[in-house]
């Protein structure tokens, strides 16, 4: 940027002598404010207004003493004196050849006219050339200066539906955008767009480059939203126009990926982002550098979800292809490694990676100072995590410099130094240092970017840290529920677009909120009603994402219902609902009970998180006596769930894949004789049924039992039983069956269509991640759960008894149908209420598919299950539903039941029920 109080020297771009063009240029602020007068278009040409309009600094005095005695001339009649003293060979003389036109057209010379014209309209195409090749070199200021005189050529030249006018005015708003005046550059965009009017074909390309521009400015900004409706209009323009070359589209993409993926919208990013460097492929554009940006902001989306190696093999194909023409995008390339390095724990390998990019944006020109900036961020984060923090604030004053020199003091990379400062001083326990800094980021960013923004939503769970850190713990969880309620206003509006779960659970930032939340909360002396209470409902929200981006029909476009909805009997809960919640201390997982019983809020710590898991699966692998980790956790469970007669329990990670209902008390009972349990995957099934579109019909009854040999599946001869037995007891409700080979997919995902008033369904249960590596169909599913977690869970389905025909309905197949109405589900498969995706958000298998799509309560296994007790209990299951009892209800009976001939835990223990707590 041009120091606002020095002049240069205006050389010729063409190369021609300095004395050419014998004019200077004063300070930026001048240009802005003609650029302001430049905006309003002459009404009424004449010599006269031209040599007042002209009348600026950078004119020469000999164009300024032509001008005016042109002007006198004509005032005296004598317009071939007027002409003489116009007439010019000088083609960058803008003005005279301007005069000369206007006076030509006030006479009946049309030889000359025409003449005139084509000399004014080279030297202002001169002009703007210039201001372009200015623009390319990264010098904005001097670009506005050769655009003004070309953009102030414009109204004594241009006729209506002319090209030049867009062209011009959107490089005039680029370089005011360069020189970061948005509002007047807003503006000019908008005249630009005005110049080329959209229903002409003609006009399409421009106006695509227009909103491009507009476009990236937007961004700059930080108006993504805007930006993103402005670039996909610009897409929609280059590929309707028949002129716009594969690299212009290519550019667009790539920055309308980058705008969505901004804002949270990750599908639609990769989307673009993939239809871009399929253009470049197709085109043979691969060695560009918007190819490069195509494939590192990919990599930075398989980086956000978690697919490091993944991410790090795309940086190193754009370092390798970049290298060649881009030390810029190499850069970036090894900047984005470094990423990823982190995200795998291997900080010096990140260090290696980030001082490798130092290294190659350094000297750069200023146009990269915000890598050079971000770069410097970066290195000084590892080198504190490493502990060189002396290094790291070196490190960051460089930073600050150099921002400072390009935007001054209010500029968005401001915010991310101060949050890297405020790390540096908390390392050092100068936590009054932190808050401070932390301070001072959050108002930086204020203005810049929506309060439901990531960035501002991360740095505000960092202020909440540093604000406890200095005693003030109540402002402190104040501000971490500010911050849950805003970003789930932010997911609320990622949920009506139809974002995958993957997607938008790896955008949340709620986690680390919530275990800040969480250590502050411990840290207290007395925990108030309050503080547990917003706890246990921000878990709920958390693990109600992944059914709650589907509850929304696709068809009808109903809005997503509240993620739960607390029923109460007169002033007290008639249930009690226990969480389970794995948080990080000091690098070690640990775990708390949240209660929420009798109008009693109740928070227990539990202690290490992989004790307990490891007591579970001893005793589940071992069936042996329960270790004292697991009785002593199954009696506090007791404990903080009171009096309730149900217990609605909702654990986290691997407690999520046992069923508790079988584990024993201290006392020698069992969990099962103190509560009947409602376990749902999913908290959004507590919200109870979906409003039903149309009545139920009748139920529907599906069992599979035969399979060819190929797919490596055991025969399953009781399910054929099984089957007999459930259509003879629903017999009075007309029930449609499916068994065998009549049970296809099709025909029973039509069946389901039809919304049944209750399925059951008997069959082989798959999950990707408990398959064995053999088999056809446990192959295909694993496939499957590689590229789609939903597709990960599925149930066997009839038509496979020959090569080659493999059934499979996934709970991606179950959560794209409508059935709100079905009362109750009952999948009596292995591994049933298994997922192939296990996250804190919520468990993508078929329970909660099933409730996703409007079943009210979905009974599911998480074991294997075992032919004559699998019946008996299914008998007794349908005995009790038949009688209008409660389904949760039904099922601990039917398990009682059976328990009785089949004392073992595995013969009734494995079944789970998952539905509306109350009622």
């Amino acid at each position: 940027m041009i120091d606002g109080g020095s002049d240069v020297e205006l050389l010729n771009p063409e190369g021609a002598p300095a004395d050419a063009l014998p004019m200077r240029i004063a300070k930026t602020a001048d240009h802005i404010r003609i650029a302001r007068q430049a905006r309003r278009p002459m009404r009424r040409p004449s010599v006269k207004a031209l040599a007042h309009r002209t009348n600026f600094y950078w004119t020469p005095d000999q164009t300024r003493h032509a001008l005016a005695n042109a002007a006198a001339a004509i005032g005296a009649g004598d317009t071939d004196a007027a002409l003489r003293w116009v007439e010019t060979d000088d083609s960058h003389n803008i003005e005279l050849h301007l005069a000369a036109l206007i006076i030509t057209q006030t006479t009946v010379a049309g030889a000359k006219t025409a003449d005139a014209r084509a000399r004014a309209d080279a030297s202002v195409s001169q002009m703007h050339i210039a201001g372009r090749e200015c623009l390319d070199r990264g010098n904005p200021a001097l670009a506005l200066s050769l655009l003004l005189r070309a953009a102030c050529g414009l109204p004594f030249l241009i006729r209506p539906g002319s090209k030049a006018p867009g062209v011009v005015l959107c490089d005039l708003a680029t370089a005011l955008q360069d020189l970061n005046q948005f509002a007047l550059a807003s503006r000019i965009y908008a005249e630009a767009l005005e110049a080329c009017p959209s229903g002409e074909g003609k006009h399409w390309f421009q106006r695509s480059v227009i909103l491009s521009n507009f476009g990236v400015m937007r961004m700059i900004e930080g108006r993504f939203d805007e930006a993103s409706r402005i670039l996909f209009e610009s897409i929609d323009f280059t590929k309707r126009s028949g002129e716009a070359p594969p690299t212009e589209l290519i550019a667009v993409l790539v920055n309308a990926g980058h705008s969505e993926r901004t804002r949270g919208n990750i599908g639609s990013s990769r989307k673009l982002l993939r239809e871009a460097t399929a253009v470049a492929r197709k085109s043979g554009q691969t060695a560009t550098t918007n190819y490069a940006r195509a494939l590192i902001h990919l990599s930075d989306l398989d980086l956000e979800a978690g697919r490091n190696s993944a991410a790090i093999r795309r940086c190193r194909v754009v370092q390798r292809l970049a290298g060649t023409f881009s030390k810029r995008l190499e850069g970036q390339a090894h900047s984005m490694e470094g990423e990823c390095q982190i995200r795998i724990g291997r900080y010096e390998a990140a260090r290696q990676s980030f001082q490798r990019a130092y290294d190659l944006l350094e000297g750069r020109p200023d146009d990269d100072a915000d890598e050079r900036v971000e770069i410097r961020q970066l290195l000084a984060d590892v080198e504190r995590r490493l502990g060189s923090l002396d290094r790291a604030e070196v490190l960051l004053d460089e930073a600050k410099t150099i921002g400072d020199a390009k935007y001054g003091k209010q500029w968005i990379g401001h915010a991310d130094t101060l949050k890297v400062r405020g790390r540096i001083a908390w390392d050092r326990e100068s936590f009054e240092k932190c808050l401070a800094l932390r301070t001072q980021a959050v108002r930086q960013l204020a203005g810049m970017v929506a309060d439901d923004h990531p960035k501002r939503l991360l740095l505000d769970g960092e202020l909440a840290e540093a604000i406890a850190a200095t005693g003030k713990s109540s402002q402190a969880l104040r501000l971490l529920q500010s911050c849950m309620r805003r970003e789930g206003k932010l997911l609320s509006r990622l949920v009506d677009r139809r974002n995958s779960f993957l997607e938008l659970g790896h955008l949340r930032v709620t986690r680390q909120h919530l275990e800040v939340f969480i250590l502050i909360l411990l840290r207290m002396r007395r925990r108030s009603n309050w503080a547990i209470g917003t706890l246990i409902e921000a878990i709920l929200a958390l693990r109600g994402l992944a059914a709650s981006i589907w509850r929304a029909s696709p068809t009808d476009g109903v809005a997503a219902e509240p993620l739960w909805k607390a029923r109460e009997t007169g002033a007290q809960y008639d249930y009690a609902l226990v969480i389970a919640e794995t948080y990080t201390l000091e690098g070690q997982r640990s775990r708390l009970l949240l209660s929420r019983s009798w109008n009693a809020l109740t928070l227990t710590e539990l202690g290490e998180a992989e004790t307990l898991e490891n007591a579970f699966r001893d005793w589940i692998e071992k069936d042996g006596a329960a270790p004292p980790a697991l009785t002593g956790f199954s009696d506090n469970l007791i404990r903080v769930a009171g009096a309730a007669e149900r217990l609605v329990w909702m654990p986290d990670h691997a407690l999520a894949m046992h069923p508790i209902c079988a584990l024993p008390l201290s006392n020698g009972k069992l969990i099962a004789d103190c509560a009947t349990i409602i376990q749902p995957r999913d908290a959004y099934a507590l919200a109870g049924p979906a409003r039903a579109t149309r009545s139920p019909g009748p139920s529907l009854v599906v069992g599979v039992s035969r399979f060819h040999p190929s797919m490596a599946l055991m025969d399953l001869p009781g399910v054929a039983t099984e089957t007999v037995l459930v259509a003879q007891m629903l017999h009075g409700e007309g029930p449609t069956v499916l068994a065998e080979d009549e049970a296809t997919v099709p025909a029973v995902v039509a069946a389901l269509s039809r919304v049944p008033t209750r399925i059951h369904i008997a069959t082989h249960g798959l999950v990707a991640t408990a398959a064995p590596d053999k088999g056809r169909v446990r192959a295909q599913i694993a496939a499957a759960a590689r590229r789609d977690p939903l597709a990960g869970t599925a149930l066997v389905l009839g038509g496979t008894t020959s090569p080659g025909q493999v059934g499979l309905l996934s709970a991606r197949d179950v959560i794209r149908l409508d059935l709100r109405g079905v009362k109750l589900v009952v999948i009596a498969a292995c591994d049933s209420g298994v997922a192939s995706s296990d996250a804190s958000e919520g468990i993508l298998g078929l329970q909660a598919a099933f409730h996703a799509s409007g079943a009210e309560t979905v009974i599911t296994t998480l074991w294997p299950l075992y032919d004559l007790p699998t019946s008996y209990l299914v008998e007794q299951l349908y005995a009790e539903v038949l009688l209008g009892k409660p389904p949760a209800e039904c099922l601990r009976r039917a398990q009682a039941a059976t328990r009785r001939k089949w004392a073992g835990k595995f013969g009734w223990g494995g079944w789970i029920v998952s539905g509306p707590a109350s009622g």
